[in-house]
């Protein structure tokens, strides 16, 4: 399958960043009162940070958003973009994209990036390759998520402009949701997964993004647990050797294995961990250990944990909660790793906002849990060992 439009040309392999740590101006906790006085603070690189901070504050003409994406665009802002409207499906449903810009410590003011007039858009998945942005996403023709095509949009410069949407796939059913990850071979792999029939399966994408085709190639064969699994993420462990973490309705989450670059796939397997039929995130460091992003237990979407795994997931050493209450929905996690060597994920947060956290693997270590807020929305932060649960911004800043 090619595209009608001449909209994917000469992609770059991903820009890899050598890992740094930021300088901040000013300790920026509130409990110091306004006497603080101006003066370099630095995260070392063996220090502990995180910060966690809403995107933008619940907006009541868009009360409903859900199911961000996240990506650093190629001049160093990171991006974040989810769908909002008046409830899930509704017809006025839009795709809304907030920024944290370099230099800045707080996200823009969500604007549309895309609304289909009439029709309800959702499940964005934002990836860069060093030098575009590409939008995935669908867009409700029918009466739900079984009745909408895949569709694409691009931004040349660090998504202020986008495209004319270009179809993925024009037939209902299938969808998109979690990241593309580009492969040791060159191929960029686009998780899909079939919304009627709960199973998952991959879009294999040429270098260029010029070409695309889905495996397993019968659909008989994606991957499906005994109550169905849904929105794949994937990570390449190995050269070739693909492992995908699922979405099920069997009470844990499932794993499945590709050793031919995402062609065939091995029968899933349960891991101990549980699964509340809740989307998971999984994603490959620069240092190859593996973070993951889930709900722990069966029954509540709550709390929103991470793991880090320094053996390919054999095992995971470190746990820590970024959500430690329960009831609240903390869901849809997304996660990424900007240049400058942290680690970010958004996520929704009880579907009235969707929220950020930056963190690096010494805060996974040191597994310090954030203590929920809800329904306060208060920004907290965890620097070198002290936790403070309410501070003005965070001391963390994408830098160009």
């Amino acid at each position: 399958m090619r595209f009608r439009q001449s909209l994917l040309y000469g992609a770059l392999a991903v820009a890899v960043g050598v890992p740094s740590y930021l300088s901040v101006d000013q300790d920026l906790s509130v409990d110091k009162g306004p006497s603080v006085s101006k003066g370099e603070v630095t995260v070392e690189p063996t220090g502990s940070y995180a910060c966690r901070q809403d995107v933008a504050a619940p907006n009541p003409d868009v009360p409903k958003v859900h199911a961000a994406a996240l990506a650093q665009a190629p001049q160093g802002d990171m991006l974040t973009v989810y769908y909002g409207g008046t409830s899930e499906g509704s017809a006025d449903q839009a795709l809304y994209l907030s920024r944290l810009a370099a230099g800045k410590r707080t996200w823009s003011t969500p604007e549309v990036v895309f609304d289909e007039p009439g029709k309800a858009d959702g499940n964005p998945v934002l990836w860069s390759d060093g030098r575009r942005l590409y939008l995935f996403f669908v867009t409700i023709e029918g009466h739900g998520w079984e009745q909408a095509p895949i569709r694409l949009i691009i931004s040349d410069d660090g998504g202020h402009t986008w495209s004319d949407p270009a179809y993925i796939r024009e037939e209902w059913g299938w969808m998109v949701g979690t990241n593309p990850i580009r492969m040791s071979n060159g191929e960029v792999l686009l998780p899909i997964y079939d919304e009627g029939g709960s199973s998952s399966g991959f879009y294999v994408f040429s270098q260029d993004m010029s070409s695309w085709k889905a495996y397993p190639e019968e659909h008989g064969s994606w991957i499906r647990t005994p109550e169905g699994s849904i929105q794949p993420t994937v990570v390449e462990v190995e050269p070739g050797r693909l492992r995908a973490y699922l979405r099920t309705g069997d009470g844990a989450i499932y794993t499945s294995d590709s050793t031919d670059f995402a062609r065939t796939w091995s029968t899933p397997v349960a891991e101990p961990i549980g699964n509340p039929n809740s989307r998971v995130a999984a994603l490959k460091l620069a240092d190859d250990k593996l973070v993951l992003a889930y709900n722990p237990w069966v029954e509540h979407r709550s709390p929103m944990r991470l793991s880090l795994s320094p053996d390919k997931g054999r095992t995971w050493e470190n746990s820590v909660d970024v959500e430690a209450q329960s009831g609240p929905q903390f869901t849809y996690p997304v996660l990424t790793q900007s240049g400058d060597g942290f680690i970010h994920m958004v996520y929704s947060y009880n579907r009235n906002n969707i929220r950020h956290v930056v963190f690096n693997e010494d805060y996974l270590r040191d597994a310090v849990g954030l203590l929920s807020n809800w329904p306060q929305h208060t920004i907290t932060e965890f620097r070198n060992g002290v936790r403070r649960n309410v501070v003005r911004q965070c001391g963390y800043t994408p830098g160009k």
